[in-house]
This record gives C-alpha cells, structure tokens and sequence, in this order.
C-alpha cells in the first residue's frame, strides 16, 4: 500500500546538523542549498560531499532516509521482512 508523506525541509537541515555538527563545513553547505532550494547549491553541496570518507557519504545518505522515510537505509522495509518470513 502507497503511504502520503508530508516532509519539510528545515526537518531535513536539522537532522544534517544532528549528523554533522553545526560547525561542519558540509553541514552548512548543505543548509545553505537546502534554504535557497538553489539547483547550484545542491550541485556544489554534493561535489563536496563526495568528497568526503564513505562513511561521512553514509551517515548523509542515513539522514536523509530518516528524514524521508523514517528509517534507516540498512533496515528492511515493514513489507519486505514480513515476505521474507
């Protein structure tokens, strides 16, 4: 069954500054595209994320699961454990 979801973004940027710290330079970069929902910002956000060691990438690509699903990446979906039972 499909689930509508309302998320807002300043969820998503304190959930980043719960992962990465307010004084991360990642952290604001991300804030900063996140507040101007700028195509550019979100593409230099990224360009620096990448950057960044596979588990920086991880714990952001963690967050933003939470904030859009409410779960983590590595946590099985409710409908996919319950068919593999």
């Amino acid at each position: 069954m499909s689930e509508v979801r309302t998320v807002a973004l300043e969820q998503l940027e304190r959930e980043l500054r719960r992962t990465l710290g307010a004084d991360s330079l990642l952290y604001r970069q991300l804030a900063l595209a996140i507040r101007r929902r700028d195509a550019d910002a979100v593409d230099r956000a990224m360009t620096l994320l990448a950057r960044y060691p596979a588990e920086v990438r991880r714990a952001v690509e963690d967050a933003v699961l939470a904030w859009l699903f409410d779960a983590r990446a590595d946590e099985p979906a409710a409908d996919t454990a319950a068919s593999t039972s």
